[in-house]
This record gives structure tokens, C-alpha cells and sequence, in this order.
């Protein structure tokens, strides 16, 4: 008997010095209202981390802005990994914030 596993992330395609929309779920998870995001780089040992307030929000879906450069200085293009955490809206210690989701950005 074979068993296949699928983990589902989510990709997001974002272009170097726009604004860029991002809808997530993690409205959904929130109990804070602080949406502490973390990005790294697939290939560099390069890492941001940041609160981003969203621009809207349903019960169910969150839309943020990233404007880059600005919000983050992702300087490097490819792929970067996203995290966003339930916050505290001061700490940057994530180690110790419950994951709401996590994906993948494709940065052109």
C-alpha cells in the first residue's frame, strides 16, 4: 500500500518597486488583530520580518499591501518563503506566535 501526501501552499507573485495586493486566509486564525509576517529567501540567507495591518478583512479573508521596496526591503529576486503569525503587535519573536499560514512568493 502506497500513501501520498500533498502539502497545498500558496503562491503569490509579487514585482519589485509596485504595491502589491495579497489575500490570505488568515483572518480566519486571528485572535490579536497583529499579523506578523516573515519572509526568507529560498537561496540567500536573507530574512525579513515585519506587521502589516490589512487593508481589508471578511470573516474568512485578509488583503494586505506589500509595496516593495518600502515595507520590506525583499531585494533579492526568485523564491522567497512567507510566514504570518498571530501577533502581539510589538514583538518580533515568532518562535513564540501560533502560524496562521505560510506560502511561497515568486519575487520578478
Amino acid at each position: 500500500m502506497v500513501a501520498f501526501f500533498f502539502i497545498f501552499t500558496t503562491m503569490i507573485y509579487q514585482t519589485k518597486a509596485t504595491e502589491n495586493k495579497m489575500i490570505t486566509e488568515a483572518q480566519t486564525l486571528n485572535t490579536t488583530g497583529f499579523y506578523l509576517w516573515r519572509f526568507k529567501h529560498d537561496q540567500y540567507d536573507e530574512e525579513h520580518i515585519l506587521y502589516l495591518a490589512p487593508d481589508q478583512s471578511t470573516d474568512r479573508f485578509a488583503e494586505f499591501t506589500l509595496t516593495l521596496p518600502g515595507d520590506a526591503d525583499l531585494s533579492k529576486t526568485g523564491m522567497w518563503h512567507y510566514y504570518i503569525y498571530d501577533g502581539d503587535g510589538a514583538s518580533t519573536d515568532y518562535t513564540t506566535m501560533t502560524l496562521l499560514e505560510n506560502g511561497m512568493i515568486k519575487l520578478i
